[in-house]
């Protein structure tokens, strides 16, 4: 079934509300969509690409590993009696295209951070991701 709305794609330059929620907390804002593989058209929902920090006393950048979020929805999906079904990341063949993907993340050295709409909601994501980058 189709959704009645859609919901509009902003602007490469307009920060959605992950990346607002990030820099309101003292975050680095991440990159949306990033395309991280030369042939493949995978994209992340956020990375952080070479990302570096001041340290407390600001006397030197340190630079930090890469690192992506993926946001996964659609992880309580019910089918139409009502079940929870093999939808969205759950079904086996898009659990396959995962671990491809999440293979070529290693491979180029990003690490990955999932987690879903409710964990971005509720705060846990930027809990994780203020101890990622030092900042309290």
């Amino acid at each position: 079934m189709k959704p009645k709305y859609k919901i509009p794609k902003l602007p490469q330059d307009q920060l959605d509300y992950f990346q607002q929620v990030c820099k309101s907390c003292g975050l680095p804002v991440p990159e949306r969509e990033y395309k991280f593989h030369p042939t493949r058209e995978w994209k992340l929902d956020y990375a952080w690409i070479n990302p570096t920090v001041e340290d407390r006393d600001y006397r030197y950048i340190i630079n930090l590993p890469n690192l992506a979020v993926e946001v996964q929805g659609g992880v309580w999906q019910k089918n139409k009696k009502g079940e929870y079904s093999g939808t969205g990341h759950s079904h086996p063949m898009w659990i396959m295209r995962d671990i491809e993907k999440h293979n070529a993340l290693t491979m180029q050295h990003i690490y990955l951070l999932q987690c879903t709409p409710a964990d971005v909601r509720s705060g846990v994501i930027f809990t994780l991701l203020k101890k990622w980058f030092g900042i309290k």
